[in-house]
């Protein structure tokens, strides 16, 4: 074999590792974590990529790893955190068939809040629902967050002030111990997504860059933590969808307030919404017919009726 052949097999076995450091980055974050974490034995740069990689996912293939280890899961996850350089900006508890402690979700949470997280995703598999630490509220880097089946208490001038995508699932609000006035302060929220909370009338959302809502099968949710809030003033799309979501002419009043106080709603998607609070109420068709034909302010809004 000639020289030049072997030199050009030697490229093409070396050229993955001479692609830039955030390209390296987003394909160890592509693959499995537990095998990501192996080539920190492919060379010094290899060790280093591992050892500052951005983004964490600890996802089932973790999970279903860790089953045949000795070690926890929680033990392996606090190993890798304490061993990592440099900022964390994206970490990711995904797992529908496993648990962590809240003691163990804590310890995360602190310390990615403390290192420039960015993304954050909690959504784990325990039978009573996290409570969120309340240094995560004043998380100045935080800008996504995804939550399944949390828990939280709203801190006194609670607010995530860099924060623009919340999505919350199975969780559940509650307002600032021993006051009156409970208010989630979310100045710079874009994107707001609720599906199947609860309690969230309990508390008012203040997102004055609102630009799309949607409310799936959020069984308390009435409009009335919105009803007097300018969210409504930027929002573009809407979507209402559940086939328990509460709906009586006060509510109906509600709406039609909504629709009325947002100039740029774009699209409005109200889906299998059948239940009435007042027997003699007209049929929530009528009202949502009702709601089509209502003279909207912005000739750009769309209103579909899904029958």
């Amino acid at each position: 074999m000639s020289q030049c052949n072997v030199a050009s097999n030697v490229k093409k076995y070396t050229v993955i590792s001479d692609l830039p450091t955030n390209i390296l980055h987003k394909i160890l974050e592509l693959i499995p974590i537990q095998d990501a974490a192996k080539t920190s034995i492919l060379s010094k740069r290899w060790r280093k990529l591992w050892s500052t990689q951005p983004h964490l996912v600890f996802d089932r293939h973790f999970f279903q790893y860790v089953s045949t280890k000795d070690a926890s899961a929680a033990s392996i996850i606090h190993k890798i955190l304490v061993q990592h350089i440099g900022p964390v900006l994206g970490f990711h508890l995904i797992s529908k068939t496993d648990t962590l402690s809240q003691s163990d979700v804590n310890q995360c949470i602190i310390f990615v809040s403390n290192h420039g997280i960015q993304k954050l995703t909690l959504d784990m598999a325990n039978d009573e629902k996290y409570a969120l630490p309340y240094g995560l509220f004043t998380c100045a880097t935080l800008t996504h967050l995804k939550l399944s089946w949390c828990f939280f208490e709203l801190p006194e001038d609670s607010q995530f002030p860099n924060l623009v995508s919340l999505q919350l699932e199975h969780s559940e609000l509650d307002g600032h111990a021993g006051s009156d006035e409970n208010y989630l302060i979310l100045p710079m929220l874009e994107t707001l997504e609720l599906r199947f909370c609860v309690d969230v009338d309990c508390v008012d959302i203040v997102s004055p860059n609102l630009v799309n809502l949607s409310i799936i099968s959020s069984y308390t949710v009435t409009f009335e933590c919105f009803n007097v809030n300018p969210i409504f003033r930027r929002i573009k799309h809407l979507c209402l969808d559940g086939s328990s979501l509460k709906i009586s002419v006060k509510h109906i009043s509600s709406a039609l307030c909504l629709v009325r106080s947002s100039p740029d709603l774009r699209d409005l998607d109200v889906d299998e919404v059948v239940e009435m609070e007042n027997k003699n109420a007209r049929s929530s068709s009528e009202h949502l017919k009702e709601l089509i034909s209502y003279s909207r302010a912005s000739p750009k809004a769309k209103i579909k009726y899904l029958d």
